[in-house]
């Protein structure tokens, strides 16, 4: 499906020239780009979504404390956005997910673009800090 948008809302990235973008956000009526369209391809158990949160952390240099807390992951270029409306981890339309966005630093736009998202569904996320 080509969407209209212009910008994705999960991640703010700016649609780029003849780019198609999918409709297949957790709400009806969101449109994704395709950075992060490839996070919907499945759901995950607590387990994976802890190991892809650790491989995200290492990957960026996210500083980890004895306790694997982030530490300062703003400094590292690390933000997040909250999408979705009700906290549930069914595979359903609408569940609350938090985007991971790491950005770098663009020579040619001197602007930080978004490298790369991570959506983790929060409930989820609940259960991995609870287990």
């Amino acid at each position: 499906m080509i969407v209209e948008k212009t910008i994705c809302d999960y991640c703010g990235t700016e649609k780029k020239v003849n780019e198609d973008w999918i409709g297949i956000g957790v709400s009806i009526g969101e449109d994704v780009c395709p950075l992060c369209a490839k996070n919907f391809t499945k759901c995950y158990s607590v387990k994976e979504e802890k190991e892809r949160l650790y491989d995200f952390a290492i990957r960026y240099e996210i500083r980890l404390t004895g306790g694997q807390e982030w530490h300062e992951p703003d400094e590292q270029n690390i933000s997040a956005k909250i999408v979705g409306t009700h906290l549930d981890n069914a595979g359903v339309k609408g569940e609350l997910m938090i985007v991971l966005i790491h950005k770098t630093w663009c020579d040619s736009s001197s602007s930080l673009e978004v490298n790369e998202t991570l959506i983790v569904n929060l409930a989820t996320l609940l259960a991995c800090a609870s287990v």
